[in-house]
């Protein structure tokens, strides 16, 4: 069974951040939105993280609830011969 895909973060990137936090000090007020913004994707990466987390979890869980691969026997493997070591006197 795969484990579905990793949810996908709905916080910005360190670099969609960055960009939209020079765009909002170049304004009126902005270094409060700017604030308000960073805020916000605090928030965000906290329950993105906290997701990703559930998902790595539920994906060991499966991993582990998983039945074994069970496979036939290879005939063309021959075991090895039950060899005891010789006793130590």
């Amino acid at each position: 069974m795969e484990s579905p895909t990793p949810p996908t973060p709905r916080a910005m990137s360190d670099d969609e951040l960055n960009a939209e936090v020079m765009r909002l000090q170049s304004q009126p007020d902005g270094l409060m939105a700017a604030m308000a913004l960073i805020e916000a994707q605090n928030q965000l990466r906290q329950q993105d993280s906290f997701a990703y987390s559930q998902w790595q979890l539920q994906a060991q869980m499966q991993a582990a609830s998983a039945p074994a691969e069970v496979r036939e026997p290879d005939p063309t493997i021959v075991p090895a011969p039950d060899v005891t070591p010789p006793a130590v006197a």
